[in-house]
């Protein structure tokens, strides 16, 4: 199977290797097929040119119109300045351009060799960073390996047992909700609500949190550490082997980079000799058709002068030879440009050119992210970074401020409740102690003589008043009559009957209210009133009251925040520490600076200096070939006695001597 449909990969090579035009190669080549072209047409004249005027016109035929155009003889005596000067200047001119671009082209001989060695430079250092790279990594991934077992124990000893975190919490919340049902009648009639609220309000907003945090941390202990322990174990086994793999291979690819890096090296001389030999020949032929020039004027150096024609022939190949190593170069310009472009293309986003496997890494290395990240790994030991972000949240947290935000507005409340029957106490207390003339009641009760009004300290034994009966009673109890049958005899004296029903009656709100109060005030658990503390109804959803569970869950929840502080000194700290150093050498940007530095030294420097010596051969070639033509124009206007030389030929072969007997 293939990414794409199977005619895409077809058409892709076919515009990129295609023949046509249209083609990148077609786009490319034809620049420098053009400049190819062009210097052998300018050869095919040249030739065209040397045999006309050495062979057809002026050996063996006489000088018709076309060898007037290329013959040897002049065809005038060329006396003025200028039809010598500026020819010669413009030879000048034309050497001057010669030794420019062997000046310029080993310049850039000397670019292309130190950017290939800076180029060679940091390729090494990148495989040294790659090895060091690997060599930390591999270090922590040990040391993890070591100790994953042990930590897998310790946070077991963490986890185990705290079901409560979660479960307590809800049973607090559920029995928040409880002592509301069975005691909203009571909250309202204290105006006990509110505070109520409060506290139900500060344990979700306070409390819970906590819960929920301690419990993240005890679910990655047991669930992404304790549980996942031999998963880790073997994934570091193989990641190490991959590493050790990789720092293998390293080595291989630094050897091959000195071998490569010792060839190029020792072929500079002859790529240097190579560069400037052309250059060279064409300095000292062009040196030698100038001193040809200088000594035209001397009888004696004949022959030398002969050597401007020879430098004008020599010229014409040198010069067809630079035009084509250009139109080559230019090519490779092309290519060496294109390649660093499209460079920057894959480096923008690699997936479609490797694939979606191997791009999140190599985009990691150009956009500065944690390979660890690009690849998921965090994801399979990410108990490190979700227990370090635990942490940061309940390691200060103050566990006893939080509850005492819950417990404020209860111990408010149980203020408010325990007030509840004292109105009923005061109003029935002022009936008791009347202590009018007709009805002499002088008792003055507390809630607790209330429940048991006989046990009440009095001077007397029996009432100082007769009661209905026509008798004065006795204070003590009789039998097992409660409290309000007590009162109700007690307080029966005639006349006094209206006073008596509102004592009974007062007694008997004071009976319901403080009933009320204590039941709240048992189930709440500020305080407990005696030993039945909750109340049989709330054990519905408790077995003790809620401030209870409260303190209960405080001092649990406690514990376990602090154990869990702790985790550093264990060995899950340990290997929290060891994932931490493993996840902060996972940064790899220094692949991305040393791939900068190799490509500055491709693209830029070694660049410049092909671009140079494509640019000197350019010049070379066009020097070349006006030395060329300016070479044949001298050789002809330079021969001052060459005219009359011609001229005597004419005689001779009037005189019946054949062309070829003048020569």
């Amino acid at each position: 199977t293939t990414r794409f449909p199977a005619a895409d990969y077809s058409n892709a090579k076919e515009a990129l290797y295609g023949l046509d035009r249209d083609s990148y190669t077609g786009s490319i080549v034809v620049p420098g097929a053009i400049g190819v072209i062009v210097s052998m047409v300018l050869l095919f004249f040249w030739s065209i040119f040397f045999v006309i005027r050495y062979m057809c016109c002026c050996l063996w035929n006489s000088c018709g119109t076309l060898c007037f155009l290329c013959s040897p003889i002049p065809k005038n005596r060329y006396k003025t300045c200028s039809d010598k000067f500026i020819p010669i200047l413009l030879y000048v001119i034309a050497l001057v351009g010669v030794t420019v671009s062997a000046s310029v082209a080993f310049l850039g001989n000397e670019e292309v060799s130190i950017g290939v060695s800076n180029a060679f430079l940091h390729a090494d250092g990148l495989v040294d960073d790659l090895r060091s790279f690997l060599d930390r990594s591999r270090i922590p991934l040990t040391n993890i390996n070591g100790i994953i077992g042990y930590a897998a124990l310790d946070a077991k000893l963490i986890f185990d047992g705290t079901e409560y975190v979660t479960q307590d919490a809800l049973n607090i919340a559920s029995s928040f909700l409880g002592f509301y049902a069975l005691h909203s009648k009571g909250l309202n009639e204290s105006n006990a609500l509110s505070g109520f609220e409060s506290a139900l309000t500060e344990f979700e907003s306070k409390v819970h949190p906590i819960s929920s945090d301690v419990q993240s941390m005890l679910d990655t202990l047991e669930l992404d550490l304790y549980d996942q322990a031999d998963t880790i174990e073997g994934g570091i086994d193989g990641a190490i082997a991959g590493l050790d793999s990789f720092s293998n291979q390293t080595t291989d690819w630094q050897d091959t980079l000195y071998q490569y890096e010792g060839e190029e090296y020792g072929f500079r001389p002859t790529r240097r000799v190579i560069v400037m030999s052309i250059f060279l020949a064409s300095f000292l032929l062009g040196v030698l058709g100038l001193v040809a020039i200088l000594l035209s004027k001397s009888r004696s150096c004949s022959t030398l002068f002969s050597m401007l024609k020879l430098t004008g022939f020599f010229s014409v190949l040198l010069g067809s030879l630079a035009l084509i190593l250009a139109s080559v170069l230019l090519v490779a310009s092309f290519v060496l440009y294109d390649s660093c472009q499209m460079l920057n293309v894959v480096t923008k986003d690699f997936e479609p050119f490797v694939g979606d496997k191997v791009a999140p890494g190599a985009n990691a290395v150009f956009n500065d992210t944690n390979l660890a990240v690009a690849f998921n790994v965090t994801d399979k030991i990410n108990f490190q970074e979700e227990l370090d972000e635990g942490l940061s949240q309940i390691e200060n947290i103050n566990i006893t401020s939080s509850f005492e935000l819950v417990f404020d507005p209860l111990r408010d409340i149980q203020g408010v409740i325990s007030s509840m029957s004292d109105t009923a106490l005061a109003i029935l207390n002022q009936a008791t102690s009347s202590n009018s003339i007709s009805c002499p009641f002088d008792d003055v009760y507390t809630k607790e003589t209330l429940l048991e009004p006989w046990e009440l300290h009095r001077t007397d034994d029996f009432t100082p008043y007769i009661i209905r009966d026509g008798n004065v009673t006795s204070y003590d109890r009789i039998g097992s009559e409660d409290s309000g049958t007590y009162l109700s005899r007690i307080y029966d004296k005639a006349g006094c009957e209206a006073l008596q029903a509102a004592i009974v009656e007062g007694h008997a709100a004071f009976m319901s209210l403080y009933g009320k109060e204590h039941r709240m005030t048992a189930d709440l658990g500020v305080i407990c009133p005696d030993a039945t503390c909750p109340t049989n109804e709330f054990t519905t959803y408790s077995n003790l009251t809620l401030v209870a569970q409260l303190e209960s869950y405080k001092t649990k929840i406690s514990y376990t925040k602090d154990s869990l502080v702790a985790l550093a000194s264990t060995s899950v700290g340990e290997a929290m520490y060891e994932i931490e150093d493993f996840l902060c050498n996972m940064n790899v940007s220094f692949v991305e600076r040393r791939y900068a530095e190799v490509k500055h030294d491709i693209c830029g420097k070694s660049f410049l200096g092909i671009e140079k010596l494509m640019w000197s051969l350019w010049a070379l070639g066009i020097s070349l070939e006006l030395i060329a033509i300016l070479s044949h124009v001298l050789s002809v206007r330079l021969s001052g006695s060459r005219r009359e030389k011609y001229e005597q030929d004419l005689e001779d072969q009037e005189n019946g001597l054949t062309r070829a007997d003048i020569y």
